[in-house]
Parts: structure tokens; sequence; C-alpha cells
């Protein structure tokens, strides 16, 4: 991992008002674990799903444009072929803090996305699972996070 990746995930990680896109309705959904860990952590998570009034006890916005003020960041935790919609949308609402749950590299649309991003000066973090840099995270993130340390693909 690059020391720009490294510090774009430390500088994402620390903002204080993160919109999640594609927040599952489901308790057990992996977004699920990432939101409860993230507020947990202190940060202040708005659950974005068009078709969810409320996800984990917090209000759900159908668009990350309804949340206002702005969030410092967007994670984007979509299906593929919904990646370049949610950037546009976070871009249109000012966030420039942007982090794509699948490699930039694993499909057209991520490539896409994240081309897009960066084209209008947005930070962007991909590939990477939020859950194995947090330091409260279940077992099997934090081994996660212990395998890429052996292959040498973690941040020091």
């Amino acid at each position: 991992m690059s020391r720009n990746k490294i510090q774009a995930v430390r500088e994402f990680l620390a903002l204080p008002r993160i919109a999640l896109v594609g927040a599952s309705r489901k308790q057990q959904h992996y977004s699920r674990m990432v939101m409860n860990d993230l507020t947990i952590r202190g940060t202040e998570v708005f659950p974005v799903n068009p078709h969810a009034g409320e996800i984990g006890g917090l209000r759900s916005h159908a668009h990350v444009s309804e949340i206002q003020p702005p969030p410092d960041g967007a994670l984007l935790l979509v299906p593929d072929h919904a990646a370049v919609t949610a950037v546009e949308e976070c871009l249109a609402a000012g966030i420039r803090k942007i982090w794509l749950r699948q490699a930039e590299d694993s499909t057209p649309f991520c490539r896409q996305a994240a081309a897009r991003a960066r084209a209008a000066g947005a930070t962007v973090v991909s590939g990477e699972c939020p859950l194995m840099f947090l330091p409260n995270a279940a077992w099997f993130h934090r081994l996660h996070g212990a395998v890429n340390r052996l292959v040498g693909i973690y941040p020091q």
C-alpha cells in the first residue's frame, strides 16, 4: 500500500461525519458492521439507502444531498454498477473524500468511479475494508489486517 493511500485511509477514518452509502436494512449485513464500528468510535454516521426510512436507529437518507450540512466523507458500499452514480451524487453534494469498498481496478464501473472522483479533486481510497483499520473491529477483520501485514500490503 502506498504512503499516499495510507495517509488517505488515516485521514478518512478521522473524519467526524461520514455518509454510509449503501447501508443495509439487514442487521447482519457488512454495512451495518461498518456503521456500528464507526459509531462506536464516535463518528457521526449517516446511512444512505433510498428504500429505508431508518437503519439501526438512525434516519436513513435517500440521497447524500439530503444530509445537511454535507458530511465530511462518504463510504460507498454499493454494487459495482452503482459506483459511478454514487460518486456523482457525492461530488454534487460537495463531498471530496470518498472510499470505494471495491478495488478501482476490479471492474470498469469502479475504474470510472475512481477516475471521476479524482478528476473532480476528491481523495479516493479504494479496495480496502475499513474494518481492518479499526482497533475495535471483530476478530476476523483484525485477522484480515494481520494477514495483510504478513504479506506486506498493510500500512506500518
